[in-house]
């Protein structure tokens, strides 16, 4: 695929799948042997444990949105930088609703081959989304 169809599949993505929930359907941008080097392990791996983590993501915090603050292209990758966030009504990852919001940037860089998304390289702040649920202290000592 050419740098511009991958830029216009990742943002469909954070669209459709990370914004709407519209998750169904999405399995036929990944490839079968998709990676993500940071995919907890209780939503599995491949393609269908990404798809299981948004799921699982969305589940627990229905109001997520996402915004692509940065989007670059070039050759087979794709870096891109969001924003975002959202409050937790669910539970997620044995942690249970706190009704607490939490908003994290990341920085993804995702690699696409003939013409599927072959993997993602993700960086984001887990650390201060645990502190902004209260989940775990800050930095201070106390929770947020």
């Amino acid at each position: 695929m050419s740098e511009e169809q991958n830029e216009k599949v990742v943002r469909t993505w954070l669209e459709e799948a990370w914004n709407k929930g519209n998750i169904d359907g999405q399995a036929r941008i990944l490839s079968p042997s998709y990676s993500w080097d940071g995919l907890p392990p209780p939503f599995g791996t491949g393609p269908q444990g990404l798809l299981n983590f948004v799921h699982g993501f969305r589940s627990a915090f229905p109001d997520l949105q996402f915004t692509m603050q940065d989007l670059i292209a070039k050759g087979d990758k794709v870096v891109w930088r969001i924003e975002g966030g959202g409050t937790q009504r669910g539970e997620f990852l044995g942690i249970p609703a706190t009704g607490r919001s939490f908003k994290v940037s990341a920085i993804i860089i995702s690699r696409f081959e003939y013409g599927l998304w072959r993997e993602d390289h993700v960086c984001w702040d887990r650390l201060g989304m645990l502190e902004q649920l209260g989940v775990i202290p800050t930095a201070e000592g106390t929770a947020a």
